[in-house]
Parts: C-alpha cells; structure tokens; sequence
C-alpha cells in the first residue's frame, strides 16, 4: 500500500477561515465545478447532521478530469467533503480517506492508497480536503492497456480506541462511526504511452 504526499494548508478566504485545508485556486467552490464528481455522504443522524463530497482525477498539473491516463505520468484524485447540521460542532474523531482501483483486466492489477488519517475540526466550518498524488508507473498495466474502477471512500472513525496493540496513526486502531462516503469514478483507461514527440524548433 503506497501512501501519497499530504497537502493540508491554511484554509482559503473562499471556503472560509474554519476549513481544515486550503482548496487550490482551481476549484475554490468544488461543490459547482463540474470538473468534479458527485458522491454521496451518509449518516444515521440525517435530520440532525448531513454531508456533501465531491471529487476529481487528474493529471497531476491539471484540474480538467481525465478518464484516459498515462500510466507513465503523475496524476491525482483530490476530495473535498463538509458535515453540515446541528451536531456537526458536536463530533470528533478522524476521517480514513482511501483510494481504490479495482482492474477489470489482468488479476492481481487491484491497488489501494490511503492518506493519513485526518482529525475531525469540530470548530471549523465542517469542510475537509484531501490529495491522492500517484507517482508514475505506480499502477500496473497491460500491454494494450487496462481499465480500472476508481473509488474514493470516507469512513469515520471514533475517538474510542479498540486496538492498543496499533500505533495511533493506524485505522484499526479505531472504532468506526456511523458515517460513510463514497466517491464512485467512470471506468478509467490506464495505458502505457510509448511514443515521444521531440520539441522541435519552429524555423521561419
């Protein structure tokens, strides 16, 4: 399991100065960008505490979503979500953010990626962001290429330990709480780009 490069700053203006980190200038309001995909955030305290999540792959220098990557190349899955409602001030706890490609060629092409687990702000506007930065070549594929299945998924942790045998920076280590997301990609083709165009100069 790799694990990426954490990018948590100081929150924008445009987001507010209550959110856990800042959103790139790209995508300053997430939630009507249509670059981004629509999840769904669940809990079982619907009247009282409600949730949003949105979330886009790319290229790594790039905010246009992608479903054709070169494998060969950086690229990157970033994830905004917000707990609204009357107990949102109320909750604490971490959030386990993951990634995961299902193949649906080759057996044994499945990956996963997690990011470290995220404290819960309750004194914050209830917004949290996360980036999965995939270094080239971290994903196996074909020779003609591979489609994978992208899933993010968010589960929320409690602050009650049930594992003391696991460092406090381990999942399981935490009782899970009663809420989930879950961010599902279209089919996405990775492939092995093996043709290289030189820059060549422009003569007048």
């Amino acid at each position: 399991m790799s694990v990426t490069l954490n990018k948590m700053t100081t929150a924008s203006q445009a987001l507010s100065a209550g959110s856990v980190a800042a959103a790139p200038q790209q995508a300053l309001d997430p939630f009507s960008n249509p670059n981004f995909t629509y999840g769904n955030i669940e809990t079982d305290l619907s009247s009282l505490l409600t949730g949003r999540v949105v979330a886009l792959m790319a290229e790594a220098d790039d905010f246009v979503p992608t479903r054709i990557i070169d494998a060969n190349l950086p690229w990157k899955v970033v994830v905004y979500w917000q707990l609204s409602g009357a107990l949102r001030p109320m909750i604490c706890g971490k959030w386990c953010v993951r990634l995961f490609l299902e193949s649906l060629g080759a057996d044994g092409l499945d990956r996963e990626f997690s990011r470290p687990l995220i404290d819960l702000n309750p004194c914050g506007n209830g917004l949290y962001y996360t980036e999965f930065l995939i270094n080239g070549n971290e994903i196996k594929v074909e020779e003609c290429g591979t489609p994978f299945q992208p899933v993010v998924t968010i589960t929320y942790l409690t602050p009650c330990r049930i594992r003391y045998d696991y460092e406090e920076s381990d999942h399981r280590a935490y009782r899970p709480g009663p809420i989930a997301g879950l961010v599902t990609f279209p089919i996405t083709q990775f492939f092995y780009e093996g043709v290289n165009i030189p820059d060549v100069p422009i003569r007048n």
